[in-house]
């Protein structure tokens, strides 16, 4: 079996068992499945491949979850930044320490069974791994632990996660709020200096991040750390 029809084959499979859990094929990415709800939207994204010189197949699963209260915050200043990227408030696998994901399955592409092998896998990670993990992530406080319990002096990922950073420290009533705005607003300073050519990009985003901390100014915690859907 080669990949084209390995591929061909999952695809069925999972149309019919992601259709079957309300998820619909999600036309923007090349193999993902969509569910939209109030408050939030799952992703499932599957990615295939295959070393021929092995003989084998493989198939990685992973999920995201947008929550709508949390990214309602700042997404209007996404195309002002030129931020193009897929928006998730959550990204969920698990990666090994290069950064691969471990939630795959091999096959050998003589396996008979290899379709359903893959199927059945990708099924079981999503129910059994990332659907769970994604229903412990939606709660404030674990958010907040994981954007914001992290190293001072580093920068932490994309400038959407500096944002996120900000949202979720207010609605958690972290009281490091204004530890990470100032944080957020130094960096952005400190790399005017070291980069004046683009001085002018630096500045419009400290100016977002201005305008973001003017509507964060009167947002409450939640009283429920669930209430983020």
């Amino acid at each position: 079996m080669n990949l084209n029809s390995f591929e061909d084959g999952l695809r069925k499979e999972l149309d019919k068992c992601f259709s079957e859990k309300g998820f619909a094929v999600f036309e923007k990415r090349g193999f993902a499945y969509v569910k939209e709800r109030k408050g939030y939207t799952d992703y499932v994204f599957i990615r295939l491949g295959g070393k021929s010189y092995l003989h084998e197949l493989y198939a990685q699963v992973s999920m995201g979850r947008k929550i709508e209260l949390i990214e309602s915050y700042w997404e209007e200043y996404a195309e002002l930044l030129g931020i193009q990227r897929m928006r998730l408030t959550m990204s969920i696998d698990q990666l090994d320490e290069r950064g691969v994901s471990q939630l795959g399955i091999t096959l050998k592409d003589d396996d008979t069974e290899a379709v359903a092998k893959a199927r059945d896998y990708i099924i079981q990670t999503f129910e059994k791994i990332l659907y769970p993990q994604a229903e412990f992530m939606t709660d404030i406080r674990e958010l907040d632990i994981v954007h914001n319990n992290v190293p001072d002096n580093t920068r932490y990922g994309s400038i959407e996660k500096w944002f996120r950073r900000m949202i979720i420290a207010k609605l958690a009533g972290n009281e490091n709020y204004q530890k990470v705005l100032n944080l957020f607003l130094s960096m952005e300073q400190k790399a005017i200096q070291l980069d004046p050519e683009n001085k002018a990009e630096y500045e419009t985003m400290i100016n977002i991040v201005g305008e973001l901390d003017k509507k964060l100014s009167n947002v409450l915690p939640l009283k429920d750390p669930k209430d983020i859907i």
